[in-house]
């Protein structure tokens, strides 16, 4: 194994280890949040943004401020929506089958956050260097990113098939 798989091997564990600290419910209503709170900013950024009790004179810089406050209270809301599911699941004693499946949805995570790592520097000269090209692990994700970019959007599938 070579420096970069010690690299993937980090991520795996990393993410694995904060899926079991955290618990499942709060990992997912983390996650949720944040599609949440990207989903309304989406929406509302702009009407926040035209509502702001201080002038911003750049729309655009209006727009940021309130596409940034949609997305922190919606973070926040899922935070302690996380930490309020969490005591009731220790007051149940499931606390353990929460932290198992943290632990599930930390290497669903570490395996998804390589594989974009891989699909985006495979296009590239760094998937040419000695240290891409040695590496045992990568093999079989860029295996696997193959087999996905056909099922991507063609915008997605090009960096994959360079």
């Amino acid at each position: 194994m070579n420096p970069l798989d010690w690299v993937i091997v980090g991520v795996l564990a990393v993410s694995v280890l904060l899926g079991i600290l955290r618990g499942f419910v709060r990992e997912a209503l983390a996650v949720a949040g944040w599609v949440v709170g990207i989903v309304l900013a989406l929406r509302y950024s702009v009407e926040l943004g035209m509502r702001l009790p201080f002038d911003v004179p750049v729309p655009a810089l209006r727009t940021g401020i309130g596409a940034l406050a949609i997305i922190v209270a919606s973070v926040f809301v899922g935070a302690l929506a996380g930490w309020i599911v969490r005591r009731l699941l220790e007051a149940a004693k499931l606390s353990a089958a929460d932290r198992a499946l943290g632990a599930l949805f930390g290497v669903t995570r570490a395996v998804l956050i390589v594989l974009a790592v891989v699909f985006f520097v495979s296009g590239t000269s760094a998937a040419r260097q000695p240290l891409w090209r040695e590496s045992a692990l990568l093999p079989p994700l860029e295996a696997a990113v193959r087999f996905a970019s056909p099922y991507l959007p063609e915008s997605f599938a090009r960096p994959a098939q360079r």
